[in-house]
């Protein structure tokens, strides 16, 4: 980052992705885990289980969240659960892929210059006014 420049016609600005776990939408993110684990070629010589196994594990895992509240007991709808190991993966893979179809289908004048993420934190350099 000390070598990158900002010009006089860009700008520096930065995001927060609101409440990114429980925003996380768990149909749409299995299904991109889905093609990638489809898309793997290497993932047999890390794994005996096939790739419907590892989706009914995951499935069951994002979609069995329960927790209470002021003694009564609550099934999480949407997204993923807060304190759940898995779900930062979960909200990473669906943030990275999100990430790359908005950039890769802005126009040519709304790509950044620079696109960094950190979790839900996005900094970007982008022209003004566009």
């Amino acid at each position: 980052m000390a070598t990158v420049l900002i010009e006089e016609d860009e700008m520096f600005m930065s995001h927060d992705v609101v409440s990114l776990f429980t925003n996380t939408p768990i149909p749409e993110t299995l299904d991109i885990i889905k093609q990638r684990l489809l898309n793997d070629s290497d993932l047999k010589n890390r794994t005996n289980l096939q790739v419907d196994d590892i989706m009914e594990l995951l499935s069951f895992i994002a979609t069995t969240t329960y927790f209470m509240f002021r003694g009564t007991i609550y099934q999480q709808k949407f997204g993923t659960a807060m304190g759940s190991p898995v779900s930062p993966v979960l909200a990473n893979l669906y943030m990275e892929w999100l990430e790359q179809q908005a950039i890769a289908t802005a126009p040519i004048t709304c790509k950044p210059k620079l696109w960094k993420r950190y979790v839900d934190d996005i900094m970007e350099i982008v022209r003004k006014g566009v």
